[in-house]
């Protein structure tokens, strides 16, 4: 599902807390915690401020505009001003030295810090554009929950609850995924509490080795139920996976 609004601001510092209402009221129900709402709200604070003072130096004359996005469980906020643009390369690093007393120069370092995707380019017609994306957390369904831990280099996930259509097999995809984007590449499976699972919850698996495979890692198996055997073994798909009966064997096989 897609849902999108947009925005047109005066250049005026007194615009960015009604604007961040807004936007709040846009993003406000789609499962962040507070933390992750909080650090939204503090990299477009700073993007807005930006645009405003940076961009548009205050000009009646120049608007800031604000597009908002939902899709593919990613928050995307895009703020374009009117100005004349710069290039974030050259933008000094707060953290050195030289700069740790200077009052200014640390919004775009707050953006990359909270935000997991910060994006500029210049805009065909005049104007600075940045791009703010934050993931969404993960489905949590009624009666599905995930745990983590890792051994020895491996990241260990455990599922709990039904693997099934419309519920756990999306849970699934949305916690493989984000461990993925957070860099880990030797993935085991834990399904030994695993309620149940259907055809959508083995195709999740099967798109989850895929997508490991393709960043150059590893997904195995742990602890699966007989009925999973069976339905693998219907499947074929016995042939794919590597299975294990035992945590320490299977760790010891990521060599």
């Amino acid at each position: 599902m897609m849902r999108t609004t947009s925005l047109i601001i005066s250049s005026r510092l007194d615009q960015i807390e009604p604007t961040l209402e807004k936007l709040a009221g846009f993003y406000g129900d789609l499962g962040f915690d507070q933390d992750s709402s909080e650090h939204i709200e503090l990299a477009l604070r700073e993007a807005l401020a930006n645009a405003i003072l940076h961009g548009n130096k205050r000009s009646g004359q120049k608007k800031v505009g604000i597009e908002a996005a939902l899709l593919d469980r990613e928050l995307a906020i895009r703020i374009f001003d009117q100005g004349q643009g710069f290039d974030p390369a050259q933008v000094p690093d707060p953290r050195a030295p030289e700069n740790l007393l200077k009052p200014s120069g640390r919004g775009i370092l707050l953006m990359k810090s909270y935000m997991d995707r910060v994006e500029f380019h210049y805009l065909p017609g005049g104007g600075m554009a940045v791009t703010l994306g934050k993931r969404l957390p993960p489905r949590q369904e009624e009666g599905m929950k995930s745990s983590e831990r890792e051994r020895g280099g491996v990241k260990i996930l455990t599922f709990e609850g039904p693997l099934t259509i419309g519920g756990g097999d999306l849970y699934l995809r949305d916690t493989l995924t984000e461990a993925l984007d957070q860099g880990a590449r030797k993935l085991l499976i834990d399904l030994s509490r695993a309620s149940k699972i259907d055809s959508s919850g083995i195709g999740e698996l099967v798109a989850a080795y895929t997508r490991v495979s393709s960043r150059g890692g590893k997904l195995k198996l742990l602890h699966l139920s007989p009925k999973l055997k069976d339905l693998l073994t219907i499947t074929q798909l016995i042939k794919v996976f590597e299975i294990y009966e035992d945590e320490t064997e299977a760790i010891a096989s990521f060599g």
